[in-house]
């Protein structure tokens, strides 16, 4: 939703002229923060693919756990003791995490992107379909190029917070 469409927008309302800058749009979102609520409401549709995110991350962080404790019993018995058999064993679970913990984070990339995309496409639509809503009045108000800009930059930012940030937050 354009800020400017919104009841209550300095400016705001359909036809009314455009914001003048970005400190007017600072002042207004510090006057009318986007709740939690609003952006859980984004991710509720992929609930399942969040928890499955989730418990990647667990699985993964719990396989990791296992690493220092194979070292140790290689440097503390292993080594000492000459016991290659041991040291074989040891090595190859060290490997098998290497591997396991690999291919969850593959896979935890992979749903989060996926969910991510989603996400971002129905902010898209909703943000085209609510343009499209838009009076004639305010397109002629406003300069195209500023229109454009603000669109990709703000839905740039936010396929970043989505894919990225919420994923490595939950890590």
């Amino acid at each position: 939703m354009s800020a400017n469409s919104m009841p209550g927008h300095p400016g705001g309302g359909a036809g009314s002229g455009r914001m003048k800058n970005a400190v007017q749009d600072k002042q207004w979102l510090a006057e009318h923060p986007v709740s939690l609520k609003r952006v859980a409401s984004l991710f509720r549709p992929h609930l399942g693919s969040v928890i499955a995110v989730v418990l990647l991350i667990i699985a993964s962080s719990i396989i990791g756990l296992a690493q220092p404790f194979i070292v140790r019993e290689l440097i503390d018995v292993a080594i000492p003791q000459s016991d290659i058999r041991l040291l074989v064993f040891g090595a190859g679970g060290l490997v098998l995490i290497a591997l396991a913990t690999a291919v969850l984070e593959v896979l935890q990339t992979w749903r989060a992107t996926l969910m991510g995309q989603r996400v971002m496409h129905r902010l898209r639509t909703g943000l085209f379909t609510h343009l499209q809503k838009q009076s004639l009045g305010f397109f002629t108000n406003s300069r195209s190029g500023d229109v454009q800009s603000r669109l990709i930059n703000d839905v740039g930012q936010m396929q970043s917070v989505i894919t990225n940030s919420a994923t490595s937050i939950a890590s």
